[in-house]
Order: structure tokens, then C-alpha cells, then sequence
């Protein structure tokens, strides 16, 4: 299956964050008729907490996976980078570690906050080198790797805000 980051991937990831921005204009629109500290106070909030958490995350991802295209198949991994394809197999990957925030490692449909949906793979081949795969591509990208890459090493770990720091890939 192919998967690249496109406006569908876009709209399904920031899906809770669209829903909460509409929830928290909404009752700004409809509690306040004129601005006041209040009203200030609620949006300094809303825009620490949710937006520029979730905006930043987003960036980031599409940052790091804008011009890929992936194919995932049993045992191969095909990335097609800017036309330079790439191909994968369980005898060249090393490890594929998932870093995910702890309500996404639970595989648990609650989330308070509208990034904890996100999250990223870090593929280490046994040459040395590795790369990144975000969430921003699709969903499913955990699932269809766990699925297909069964005789490579698979590690979870819990992150609570799950950005990419180390860029190395």
C-alpha cells in the first residue's frame, strides 16, 4: 500500500485539533460579546496548551516526510525520495523504534489533548543509517509495520510531546 502525505493526512491528523478550535471559538463567540481580560486569559490558554503544541508537531512532520512516498508490503519497505528509490527488506533493517505519546502506546481511543495522536519511527538499518516515518503519512503506519516487519526487532517508547529532536535521518 502507498502512503504520502497529502490534504487527506492532513485533515485526518489535525482532525481533533479542528474540533477543538471550533468548540473553543464557538463558546468565545457565544459566552463573550466584547473582549476582556477573560476572554484573553482563555485564549492564551487555549493557545498554549493545544494550538501551537499541535502546530509545531505538524510542521515538524511535514518537515521531515513532505516529499516521501512509501510503499509497505510484506518484508519490503519501498521510499521513494525526490524520484530516489529506495528499497527495504527485514535482512537490512536493524530495529524499528516507535516513539508515541503513552495514551497512543495503550492503543487507547481517549485523548485529552489534540497531539496525542502523532507520533514517529525511527528505522535503523544494519549499515548504520537511518530515517524517519511520521504518523503524517498515514494512521495505519504503525500497524502495517508491526504487520509486515515481523522478524525485525520492534521498540516502543513513551513520549509525552513526541517531536522529533534528534534529526540525524
Amino acid at each position: 500500500m502507498k502512503y504520502k502525505v497529502n490534504l487527506y493526512s492532513h485533515l485526518n491528523m489535525l482532525s481533533g485539533f479542528i474540533i477543538v478550535t471550533a468548540s473553543c471559538l464557538s463558546f468565545i463567540l457565544f459566552l463573550f460579546s466584547s473582549f476582556n481580560k477573560g476572554i484573553a486569559a482563555f485564549i492564551l490558554f487555549y493557545l498554549i496548551l493545544y494550538a501551537i503544541p499541535v502546530i509545531v508537531i505538524h510542521l515538524d512532520y511535514y518537515e521531515n516526510n513532505k516529499q516521501y512516498i512509501i510503499e509497505i508490503s510484506e518484508d519490503l519497505l519501498l521510499i521513494n525520495v525526490n524520484n530516489n528509490i529506495s528499497l527495504f527488506s527485514s535482512a537490512d533493517i536493524k530495529e524499528i523504534m516507535f516513539y508515541m505519546t503513552p495514551s497512543s502506546l495503550q492503543n487507547s481511543s481517549f485523548r485529552s489533548l489534540p497531539f496525542e495522536k502523532y507520533y514517529y519511527v525511527v528505522i535503523t538499518c544494519l549499515d548504520g543509517s537511518s530515517f524517519y516515518l511520521t504518523s503524517l503519512l498515514s494512521d495505519k503506519l504503525a500497524y502495517m509495520l508491526e504487520l509486515n516487519f515481523k522478524d525485525v526487532l520492534i521498540k516502543k517508547q513513551g513520549t509525552l510531546y513526541p517531536i522529533i529532536i534528534d534529526k540525524h535521518g
